[in-house]
């Protein structure tokens, strides 16, 4: 459960979150939805423990995220609407690369690799199609990252499986096709 009471956040003179109390039960999901400057990825941010409100309380799974961030960023999948990519890897060698840091012993990576890919349904060909237009076909070794936005999102919320599903994801620019997945 998360429950959040009372939150604050400002960022010198502005207040992105002003006074919000909201309570999340197990299992269910929810959508922040709102203009831009709203605080959606503000509290976002919070929940992931990547940044503490002002003033206020947010509880996960009966921790204070304040005073536990280390838990609670090992309980919490978080996944921003941008971030930098590796352009001259293929999918594979992404998620390889990531595997190692995040410790997964080499002799274990590929088939790691391998399972996500298959969770994902990648395992074969990839087809991108923007604005009715083909813009990259191949087999998953070849397809560079040079796919789009929305792939790149899609490969990277593989990188990690949090130990407890709470999975934060930015979802601006996602295309329709993508945000079936």
């Amino acid at each position: 459960m998360i429950k959040i009471q009372h939150i604050y956040k400002s960022y010198r003179k502005v207040d992105a979150l002003k006074g919000l109390s909201l309570q999340i039960p197990q299992g269910s999901i929810y959508g922040l939805i709102g203009p831009n400057g709203a605080g959606k990825t503000t509290l976002i941010r919070i929940l992931a423990a990547l940044l503490a409100p002002t003033r206020g309380e947010v509880w996960f799974d009966g921790e204070e995220v304040v005073r536990q961030p280390a838990l609670i960023q090992r309980k919490v999948g978080y996944m921003p609407d941008f971030f930098g990519v590796y352009p001259d890897l293929t999918a594979v060698e992404y998620l390889e690369f990531y595997a190692g840091i995040h410790g997964i012993p080499r002799k274990k990576q590929a088939s790691t690799v391998n399972d996500l890919l298959e969770l994902a349904e990648m395992c074969t060909d990839i087809a991108i199609i923007q604005g009715g237009q083909l813009v990259v076909a191949g087999d998953v070794e070849h397809v560079t990252r040079r796919i789009g936005g929305g792939r790149q999102i899609e490969i990277r919320v593989l990188e990690r499986v949090p130990e407890t599903t709470a999975l934060l994801k930015e979802i601006e620019g996602i295309n329709n096709v993508t945000r079936k997945w």
